[in-house]
């Protein structure tokens, strides 16, 4: 503090002497986080402010959170900030800044987006004893899949191989019989494509 030090008093040869000693305000936050609630793929900024600048720690939880393509650490003075792009539900959950002992803590909920077929199956026509291909895509990597011929649910063997890489899923039938033919379909929640 730069008023801090010793001050002296002169008159003539007389002098007194006297040390200023001054303590600094605690750091307390004058702002705090408020809750979020956005939508999956989104971005989001968090925004506090100190009384004074000051540094500050940003936590996920009980994690630590470091600048990288997902977060953006921001400071300008006494307000900071904590910005997450590419929001996916597995960022909800508690943040935290935290400066000294004091700190602030908000809610991020995300809601999920549906997930939608954004290119459906089509049909196919093979040879038998060939291998014949079903393809689609879903507007959210890894959304969970289940594949289905009528009614029967299919798994994964010698017979059929399925794929799910990104947001693309694939259903290989080997060694293909005339009573492979048929409705076949892929189901992700509540919306499905269908093919023959």
């Amino acid at each position: 503090v730069p008023d801090a030090g010793s001050y002296t008093c002169m008159c003539g040869d007389q002098k007194t002497k006297a040390t200023l000693k001054v303590n600094a305000l605690p750091v307390f936050f004058q702002e705090e986080l408020k809750n979020k609630e956005v939508i999956e793929g989104e971005s989001t900024t968090f925004q506090c402010k100190l009384n004074k600048a000051a540094s500050v720690e940003w936590y996920k939880g009980s994690k630590l959170l470091k600048p990288d393509g997902k977060f953006q650490l921001k400071q300008e003075g006494s307000c900071v900030e904590l910005v997450i792009q590419g929001l996916d539900v597995t960022d909800s959950g508690d943040y935290t800044c935290k400066c000294g002992a004091q700190k602030t803590t908000a809610k991020l909920t995300i809601n999920a987006l549906p997930v939608l077929f954004i290119k459906s199956l089509k049909d196919e026509e093979a040879m038998e004893g060939k291998v014949a291909t079903f393809q689609c895509e879903l507007n959210k990597i890894s959304a969970p899949i289940e594949w289905k011929k009528g009614h029967k649910i299919l798994k994964s063997g010698s017979k059929y191989k399925m794929k799910h890489e990104g947001k693309i899923a694939e259903l290989v039938i080997q060694n293909l019989e005339v009573t492979d033919s048929g409705i076949y379909v892929c189901i992700s929640g509540e919306q499905q494509t269908t093919a023959t």
